[in-house]
């Protein structure tokens, strides 16, 4: 089922597909949260919080210091480039620090936040793939209801 998360209601769209609001679920987020509003994100996790004990979704990110400029990673500048070239900015990002307490004030709680480094350690090395380019600046987080 598609979503405009910028302007639909996450509530009315799960509400007329098959999801199961009283049972636990996994959702999956991934390459979403830096092209939104940081007001979608936020209606976004608020709403998950609601659904049943035990959901998690698993979400990925930027940092936010590759938008306000208080960080640097290697090739940030040139993905950021490429995708405002194309019509699809980056427009959001979380400081990794500050993540917990984001998530804690929308009823979640972040169970793990991974970088670059353990991605690339954890998934892609075991399956012969550690030269894979992962961006520094990108991360994936899990968050539990």
């Amino acid at each position: 089922m598609a979503i405009d998360f910028d302007r639909d209601q996450l509530g009315e769209v799960m509400a007329a597909s098959v999801f199961r609001p009283d049972r636990p679920a996994f959702f999956i987020w991934e390459g979403v949260t830096n092209y939104l509003t940081a007001e979608a994100v936020d209606a976004t996790f608020r709403w998950l919080s609601g659904t049943a004990a035990g959901s998690r979704v698993l979400f990925t990110y930027v940092h936010r210091g590759i938008l306000d400029g208080s960080a640097r990673f290697e090739g940030a500048r040139e993905s950021m480039d490429t995708v405002r070239r194309v019509g699809e900015p980056f427009t959001f990002g979380f400081d990794p620090a500050e993540l917990p307490a984001y998530l804690r004030a929308r009823g979640l709680t972040l169970v793990e936040d991974v970088g670059a480094p353990e991605y690339r350690a954890r998934y892609l090395a075991p399956l012969g793939r550690a030269s894979l380019k992962v961006s520094a600046f990108y991360r994936a987080a899990v968050a539990e209801v």
